[in-house]
């Protein structure tokens, strides 16, 4: 993978100017609720099965007791702000998302296990309990639409055979279908960055930060906006030791059908910003609410954004 050497003229003329200050510790989006869920990751697991690399996971236990969960549902709670704007894992209650589908966990033990699973969940804030046996299925899985009755903090004991972890779900009532609550921008000082409009991914791992084309056509107050057909934005890692020589970009359409994917290659400014720093032409196909998922060699995060198509005078 090529790594591009930039210069301030030619990096000013492409974004707005960034300095990275890297020995700040990066502002968090939200405070921290009352129910530690268990995080959220959008890196790709190494050791996830066929089909499961794209899928945002929880992990609970050490060792040979380590149980992932595999989250199918999420991108259907994407668009909620419960949902995009924290680090700690939500479930719609009742077993269902918006749209109607079901809220499927695909839960991979490490270690040996026996041929089902208890669930023994247990609300951390109020008085509900239940338990769920799940059956394995192919490869050692076990898959499991988690029912939860009501809105709350919930802690789930998984066991099965020497596998035997604890997660913790914050169940939310789910938001109306089609709800699309893009990414706050921010318009305070950033430690780490020149620019005082720009937003952060939210993810397990240190944010990436994003400027340029991140409010056109609307406010900040209405969160990221991005015109279609192709925009020019900078992405910032937070932690430049964790996002390796190129980061992807992976879009998908929460409103409707639509997906792409996207990668672009590291760039070093001779003046600051001393990179690495990502310059990309984001090209979003159709107007609506997007998911974007950014990765790097060991962090990623996600955004939301609202696609519009911009009109000429």
């Amino acid at each position: 993978m090529r790594a591009f050497l930039i210069g301030s003229t030619l990096l000013t003329a492409l974004f707005a100017a960034v300095a990275v200050g890297r020995g700040a510790q990066p502002t968090p989006a939200q405070a921290e609720t009352s129910c530690n869920a268990s995080v959220v990751h959008y890196e790709q697991n190494r050791d996830a099965g066929q089909g499961l690399t794209e899928l945002p996971w929880i992990a609970g236990g050490r060792g040979r007791q380590r149980i992932v969960g595999y989250l199918f549902y999420y991108p259907s709670v994407l668009g909620d702000r419960r949902a995009n704007q924290e680090r700690g894992v939500v479930i719609p209650t009742g077993g269902a998302v918006p749209g109607g589908a079901n809220a499927k966990i695909l839960w991979v033990p490490r270690g040996p296990s026996a041929l089902s699973m208890l669930v023994t969940a247990r609300q951390l804030d109020g008085p509900g309990a239940f338990r769920q046996r799940l059956h394995i299925a192919s490869g050692g899985s076990y898959p499991s639409i988690i029912t939860i009755p009501r809105a709350g903090c919930w802690q789930l004991t998984l066991r099965s055979g020497e596998a035997h972890a604890t997660v913790v779900l914050q169940a939310i009532d789910a938001a109306p279908s089609g709800t699309c609550d893009a990414t706050p921008i921010r318009e305070e000082p950033n430690p780490a960055l020149l620019s005082t409009i720009w937003i952060e991914t939210i993810g397990a791992s240190r944010p990436i930060y994003a400027v340029g084309s991140i409010h056109d056509g609307g406010s900040a107050s209405e969160g990221a906006t991005i015109a279609t057909g192709g925009r020019k934005v900078m992405w910032v890692p937070s932690a430049p030791e964790s996002v390796g020589l190129s980061l992807t970009v992976i879009g998908r359409r929460l409103d409707a059908v639509g997906i792409f994917r996207q990668q672009f290659p590291v760039a070093y400014a001779i003046t600051p910003p001393v990179g690495p720093v990502f310059p990309s032409t984001i090209d979003i196909p159709t107007p609506g609410c997007w998911l974007l998922t950014v990765r790097g060699a060991k962090a990623a995060g996600i955004a939301v954004f609202g696609a519009v198509a911009l009109t000429s005078n």
